[in-house]
């Protein structure tokens, strides 16, 4: 299937137009052809205009979500459209044949199958028609939106009324039939964790005008909601985009007429980081190539025209507050739309508390963040700080503390500071058990000591002498090691840490020496072969049976150190 490319019809992609639509890719050499057909040798065109478009896709979860769904609802995301067709500037046709092509490897996809879309001037006027065999939209792993033909026209003829028709048949809403009709929907139940109930609903918004010099008509558009409880309990209503298929206009401007200026009607988000740098989608009317876009007077970059009533833009840097949106085309400048740019802010910290050591990984999440900011914890920097391309999560390894709550403060040069005070708590190093209490003289017995505050440094000796294999859980509540020998009786458990009180279970650990006190079972064949668990206390891992002088085989030591298996020789 071909795959569309979301701009101007050609037959190369730039490498640009790929890392914006990653999941739908460009495909060189599609099929765009033009042909200038001028007929009755060198009569000249009309002034008119037309535009067809097969498909157009911006499918987006809004900021904002709930952190627990942000993860996921950021893969449901598709930005992407088939060739905006105009009519050639003298008499005669373009078309394109591109179509979208779905990707396996994201939670949204959308697939079409053959699109035609046609642009043509006559000396009579211009016209548009746009059709697509069908199409399907998948949303987490769920068939949301099915079609079957969808098509659509426009004619503009000097001299007479506009006219524009439409037609979709076969919309199926998770294999219901859903009638095509403005304001009509369904919804389909998907599975998202952490959202109960959780559905898509499709809503049918399909445009269609005619007016005294122009005409424009889509086959099928439709808008697409999240809905569901979050946690269970609160309900959510979160917008993911639209899907246009089959959308054709013209215009037949008379002599000496004044072009509409663009209107504006509908700006997603409506907020932003100040550091700019956050896509915004833009809807309204009159959107045509080379239209700029201004945030507060500043020009927006990267403006891309999906379509007459669609485009996209990302924002500049600004200082926070709210401003002003507006487009502006050869026809003028529309109305504004308003626009915050929020400074960084905290809204948590996980985990929220560690060892005075410090060198504990944690996320600081919340929105604004800069790529270049630093983290301090009670006033100390942290390091290995790394900000994610949204600015909205930063992971950080915590420094060193005095036990007790410290703020956490997010800078950056040029914006303001957001603080979490007391956000983070430091713990001092506890220690409330070991488990095994006792094990062999030998050594050799991995135990786990618990408590809370252990540094990822943390060391241990056991009577004095280091433990090997120390590692400490990442909440630093519990270490694993493998005792050292020791003479029989009872020992100090040690743990310490740079930087950290020393932890101290006096006697915690008692070093037992090796003891028999039974054989199960206590008889056997001359030819050896029995297997006979050897009961006592202070078994190492190391240990080796003999039975009569003879080595035993298949010797092992139960983890407490107080039972043997063997096979017994002959």
């Amino acid at each position: 299937m071909l795959i569309g490319q979301d701009r101007r019809p050609r037959t190369t992609p730039s490498a640009g137009a790929v890392r914006r639509f990653g999941i739908l890719g460009l495909v060189a050499g599609a099929c765009v052809a033009m042909a200038a057909l001028i007929p009755g040798g060198a009569q000249a065109a009309p002034s008119g205009s037309s535009t067809a478009q097969a498909a157009n896709v911006e499918l987006g979860a809004a900021a904002g979500v709930a952190p627990t769904l942000a993860t996921v609802l950021a893969e449901l995301k598709v930005s992407a459209a088939t060739p905006l067709v105009d009519a050639p500037a003298a008499a005669g046709s373009r078309t394109s044949t591109v179509g979208l092509g779905a990707s396996a490897a994201t939670l949204a996809a959308v697939s079409t199958g053959a699109v035609s879309a046609t642009s043509t001037r006559t000396t009579s006027g211009t016209s548009a028609t746009s059709s697509v065999a069908g199409a399907h939209v998948t949303l987490l792993d769920t068939n949301v939106l099915s079609t079957g033909v969808i098509t659509s026209s426009a004619t503009c003829t000097a001299g007479a009324t506009p006219t524009a028709a439409a037609q979709a048949l076969g919309v199926t809403v998770g294999g219901r039939t859903l009638n095509a009709t403005v304001g009509a929907s369904a919804a389909v139940a998907v599975k998202l964790t952490g959202l109960t109930d959780a559905s898509v609903e499709v809503t049918v918004a399909s445009p269609h005008s005619v007016t005294a010099t122009t005409a424009t008509a889509t086959g099928l558009q439709v808008t697409l909601a999240l809905r569901g409880k979050l946690a269970g309990l609160t309900d959510v209503d979160i917008p993911l985009g639209s899907v246009a298929l089959a959308t054709s206009t013209c215009v037949t401007p008379a002599a000496g007429t004044v072009t509409t200026a663009p209107t504006l009607t509908g700006l997603t988000p409506t907020a932003g980081p100040t550091r700019g740098g956050q896509t915004i989608h833009l809807t309204g009317t009159g959107f045509t190539p080379g239209t700029t876009v201004a945030v507060d007077g500043t020009a927006a970059t990267d403006v891309q025209v999906a379509s007459p009533t669609s485009l996209t833009a990302v924002t500049p840097a600004h200082a926070a507050g709210p401003v002003q949106v507006t487009v502006t085309t050869t026809a003028g400048t529309s109305g504004p739309l308003d626009y915050t740019y929020v400074p960084p802010a905290i809204t948590g910290i996980d985990p929220a508390q560690g060892p005075t050591a410090g060198g504990q990984v944690v996320t600081i999440s919340g929105s604004g963040f800069e790529p270049s900011s630093t983290v301090t914890i009670g006033g100390a920097p942290a390091t290995a700080v790394s900000v994610n391309a949204a600015g909205t999560a930063i992971t950080a390894t915590t420094p060193a503390g005095t036990a007790g709550p410290a703020d956490v403060v997010v800078s950056a040069t040029g914006t303001p500071t957001a603080t979490l005070a007391d956000g983070y708590t430091y713990l001092a190093p506890t220690g409330t058990s070991i488990r095994p209490a006792q094990g062999p003289t030998s050594g050799g017995q991995v135990v786990t000591i618990s408590g809370s505050g252990f540094g990822p440094g943390s060391t241990v000796t056991i009577g004095g002498a280091p433990a090997t294999g120390v590692s400490v859980n990442a909440a630093g509540t519990a270490i694993t090691a493998t005792t050292p020998a020791g003479p029989a009786g009872p020992a100090d458990v040690v743990v310490s840490d740079t930087g950290s009180p020393t932890v101290t279970l006096a006697g915690g650990y008692t070093y037992v020496p090796p003891a028999i006190s039974g054989i199960d079972p206590a008889q056997g064949p001359t030819a050896g072969g029995q297997v006979v668990t050897i009961s006592g206390s202070g078994f190492g891992p190391g240990s080796t049976v003999t039975i009569g002088g003879a080595p035993a085989t298949a010797v092992s030591v139960n983890a407490a150190g107080t039972a043997i298996t063997a096979t017994t020789p002959a």
